[in-house]
């Protein structure tokens, strides 16, 4: 019984020393006024990457650059970037498509 109550006791105290190594944001893409496509964006601690998760699809390949206090996510194949700033847990800023030239959503998390 005693291993068993050294072991728990390691769990617990390694399990709360850890800093997490990813942030969900819950975000909502607004069509407009009444109507918005959620998802989440991760992000990993260390490195800073974004990824986008919209239930079982997992976007990664997203190129991540810093513009003064905002955060461009592009991404190729969409042709298309979400531009946001992080205010603490949450966010705010536009996913703008270039297929259809100068057009944007706001996007808030």
């Amino acid at each position: 019984m005693r291993p068993f109550l050294y072991l728990l006791a390691l769990v617990l105290i390694l399990g709360c020393s850890r800093s997490p190594k990813t942030i969900l944001y819950h975000v909502e893409l607004h069509i407009d006024d009444s109507l918005s496509i959620p998802f989440l964006l991760e992000q990993d601690a260390k490195t800073e990457h974004f990824s986008i998760v919209n239930g079982s699809e997992y976007i990664d390949d997203l190129i991540s650059t810093r513009q003064s206090d905002s955060i461009d996510l592009e991404h190729q194949v969409y042709n298309s970037s979400l531009r946001f700033k992080l205010d603490g847990d949450s966010l705010s800023g536009y996913w703008y498509n270039r297929e259809k030239g100068k057009y944007k959503m706001a996007l808030s998390g």
